[in-house]
Formats: structure tokens, C-alpha cells, sequence
């Protein structure tokens, strides 16, 4: 919910509050406030939702969304192919660092060769410049993604990302921050040496006061670890590698991942990250493919483009069910298959689950910073026509973010079931007849209880 406070704010901001350097000490552009100086507007909230700024050749267009939700409009390209598909693929386009949304358009091929395959192609700008994938550039993205999903034919089971550096970083954060399947999520990614870890970057900075700055991140990684977490893919540190409490790419496992880097490209450190996402990726059994091509400079032109795009053209949407699976959530709302109320906001949920059809048994595991957790039972291949067996398992170590008292809830259940044991014994449950909800309260699942339900 907006205020006029709040935008006055925003809009009124001191030069002097301004960062006048980037990440590299490069000296930013001049403006009346943060958002001029990174390249981007606040939204006025009172104009039309998109319009249409210039038409840059046929079938591309530079458009502006006022209202996005967020205290900031977006800037956009699109490129609507001559003969699309039916529905047609959707290529949503990241920039580098400190570059437009017409980055893509102009530094690389990628408009007009995933145009020539009846594709649509989205080029965000992410709300600024320099957003490094932070909340309010993410839900710029979301927007304008639901609104092109609306107008045209997306095939929602094909929708990509590319993006290269900061976009290559942006385009993976996304896949693995949005798990709504009621919108569009993406089914595969190519990520050119993309910075996948902020706090990485943050040491590597020259200059940290635009990662810092109130309207970003508002300090440090270590004053604000969560701020940089779940704007990152993993979490890169000094002194011991991935940080496997803060890794977002555990919700890569379906998504498609395809990595590209220099050897001697002069940012070294980003293709250390590029590298350890790989390897990261590949524990988890992950669809991978990685590419080291010679370019002694940090540029787009080291994607083969033809080639990038052919891997994605062969990659759908498909939705984990069976097998071992986990999940890393940072707020309340749908997560595949499970719906989730946090105990504590502002930091990860976690939880793994093993879902096996055959026997009809789901196994839910390191749980953490969960006050309640729906299961969609049915589109776990579950049933709740036939005895269903549970097993829960908090995480072994208590902490401020693990709550001893979990809500689990399972729905499918169009009558209440005649017995619900928990270790053998009968054990009292919630039903709801109107939503067909079966609700079980558990208060030590660190001894993994057996439920049984017998319908």
C-alpha cells in the first residue's frame, strides 16, 4: 500500500543521498534523486498502465508500465515475432550492470534470432540499472511477465531466461524465487558468468555505497544477511564456500541450467561463481551444461547465441513430484506444490520432501521456520482415497527460526478419514469439510513420527 509520504520520499531524495560511484568506482550519472542516478523512475501511480515510448524496427517496442506495484515503473522492450508459434515460447532477456533493458537488443543477436523462431522476447530493466536482482527490481519483472503472459500466446510450459554478469545472476534468482506454478516460471536459464553471490560481490567492490544505500540493500551483507541471500543464488564466502543454510539454487532441481564463461575474462571472480554454481548444480543431479569459450574481455560477444537458444528450445516446464526434492523459501505464499505460512518473516523457510506414489507415502524433512504447511496432496501423486503414510522431521537444532509446534495440512480429503494414528496411536485431528482439509498438529518432529491415515 502506497502513501503520498512515502513516494515523497522516494522522489525527493538529496543528491547528497545519493551514491556517486558504482561497484568498479566508476563515476555515476548526475540526477535530482537515487533513481535518476541508477537509471531508472519512481512511479507516479497515476498514469496508464503501459504505453508505448518508441518503436525501435519492426516488431520491436520500447514500453513503460507505471504501475507496477512497487514504488518504481519499469522500462521494457518487446519483440513480437512476424509468425509466431502457438503458443509461443517466451525469452525474458537480463542485463549487465550499469546497462538499459535495451542491453540485449543491442549488444547481442538474441532479439532477432528467438524473433525468427516465432518467439516473443521480454527485455525488463528491472525497475533500474544496477538492481542486482533486489525485491522490488524482481517484482518490476513478475509484473511485466504476467501482463505479456495475458496479452499474447505464451506457452507457459517455455518460458526462458538469458542474461549476462548482474542479468546472468537476476535471470537464476528468479527461476529460483518464483515456484508459483499459477504464474509463469521459468523452465530453463542460460546464465553468462552471472553473479550468483551478492555478498562475493559486495567484497570485491571498490565501492559498496550503491549496494549499500537505504533504497537497496541499506548496509553490509553482514548488517543485512537475509537482504543479500535472497537476492543471491548461493552465497559465496571467504572463508568456507557455499553457505548450504542460504542456497536458493537447491530450487534449481527442474529448472535447466545452461553456463557460459571466459577463462580469461578479466573478472575473475565471477567466473569462480560461475564455477562453483556448476558444481553446486551437479550435487543435486541438476540438467546442466557448461561452456568455457577464449575471450579475453567480460562481454557478450563469448555466448554463441544459435547455440544458446537451441538448448533452450528443447527444455519444458516439468514439475518435480516424485523422488526427493527441497525446498528454500523466503515468504509466505505457494512454493510447487505446498503453501506456506512462516513462523518468523523476514528470513528462509525450509523443508525436503520424498514423495513415492506406489506406496503412498510422502516424507517431509528439515523442517525450518514453518508455522503452517499445506500439501497439495493430488498434485503430489498422492491419494487420499488410500491409506497415506507421513513422516515428519523438524530441523535437529532449535533455533529462533525453528518453531517447536508445526501445522501440517493435506488437502484432497472429501470426507474425514475414519482414523488418523501418529506411532501406532489414534491422535485427534482438524477436518474441514467445506475446504476438504485434514489438519495435523505437530509438536516434536525432531524423533520423526509415523502418521497413518486411513480413509
Amino acid at each position: 500500500m502506497h502513501t503520498a509520504l512515502l513516494l515523497s520520499a522516494l522522489t525527493l531524495l538529496s543528491p547528497q543521498d545519493a551514491p556517486t560511484r558504482g561497484l568498479n568506482g566508476e563515476a555515476l550519472a548526475h540526477g535530482e534523486s537515487f533513481a535518476q542516478v541508477l537509471g531508472g523512475a519512481h512511479s507516479s501511480f497515476d498514469g496508464p498502465s503501459v504505453r508505448v515510448e518508441e518503436v525501435l524496427e519492426q516488431g520491436v517496442y520500447s514500453l513503460t508500465m507505471e504501475s507496477t506495484g512497487t514504488d518504481w515503473e519499469e522500462r521494457f522492450l518487446v519483440g513480437v515475432p512476424a509468425n509466431p508459434i502457438d503458443p509461443a515460447p517466451l525469452l525474458v532477456c537480463f542485463h549487465q550492470y550499469s546497462t538499459s533493458e535495451r542491453d540485449t537488443y543491442v549488444h547481442t543477436g538474441l532479439f532477432q534470432e528467438a524473433m525468427s523462431r516465432g518467439w516473443y522476447v521480454l527485455a525488463p530493466l528491472g525497475a533500474h540499472e544496477v538492481n542486482c536482482g533486489i525485491s522490488y527490481s524482481q517484482q518490476n519483472i513478475r509484473v511485466v511477465i504476467d501482463w505479456i503472459s495475458e496479452v499474447v500466446r505464451v506457452d507457459r510450459g517455455r518460458v526462458y531466461g538469458v542474461g549476462f554478469s548482474m542479468g546472468g545472476g537476476c535471470a537464476l534468482n528468479f527461476a529460483a524465487r518464483h515456484l508459483d506454478p499459477d504464474q509463469a516460471m521459468f523452465a530453463a536459464v542460460v546464465n553468462h558468468t552471472g553473479t550468483v553471490s551478492l555478498r562475493d560481490i559486495w567484497h570485491r567492490a571498490q565501492d559498496t555505497s550503491v549496494l549499500e544505500h537505504p533504497l537497496m540493500f541499506g548496509g553490509s551483507p553482514y548488517d543485512f544477511p537475509f537482504a543479500y541471500q535472497q537476492a543471491s543464488t548461493i552465497e559465496l564466502t571467504p572463508w568456507s564456500g557455499i553457505d548450504a543454510r542460504s542456497d536458493l539454487a537447491r530450487n534449481l532441481g527442474h529448472v535447466s541450467v545452461q553456463t557460459w564463461c571466459a577463462p580469461q575474462d578479466p573478472l575473475k571472480h565471477l567466473v569462480r561463481q560461475t564455477r562453483a554454481l556448476l558444481r553446486h548444480l551437479m550435487r543435486f543431479g541438476g540438467d546442466v551444461d557448461c561452456h568455457e569459450e577464449r575471450a579475453a574481455r567480460h562481454t557478450w560477444d563469448s555466448l554463441d547465441e544459435v547455440q544458446a537458444l537451441d538448448f533452450l528450445e528443447s527444455k519444458r516446464l516439468s514439475l518435480p513430484t516424485q523422488g526427493t526434492h527441497s525446498v528454500l523459501a523466503i515468504h509466505d505464499g505457494r512454493w510447487l506444490h505446498f503453501d506456506l505460512k512462516q513462523a518468523v518473516t523476514g528470513g528462509f523457510s525450509a523443508w525436503r520432501w520424498h514423495a513415492d506414489s506406489d506406496s503412498n507415502l510422502l516424507f517431509l524433512d528439515g523442517l525450518r521456520n514453518i508455522k503452517t504447511l499445506r500439501v497439495r496432496t493430488e498434485d503430489l501423486e498422492l491419494s487420499p482415497h488410500k491409506t497415506l503414510r507421513l513422516i515428519l522431521g523438524a530441523q535437529p537444532d532449535r533455533t529462533q527460526h525453528s518453531q517447536r509446534t508445526t501445522r501440517l495440512v493435506l488437502d484432497g480429503f472429501e470426507v474425514a478419514p475414519r482414523t488418523v494414528l501418529r506411532e501406532g496411536r489414534p491422535v485427534s485431528y482438524e477436518y474441514n469439510p467445506d475446504r476438504g482439509e485434514l489438519t495435523l498438529t505437530e509438536k516434536d518432529a525432531a524423533n520423526l513420527p509415523l502418521y497413518v491415515i486411513v480413509p
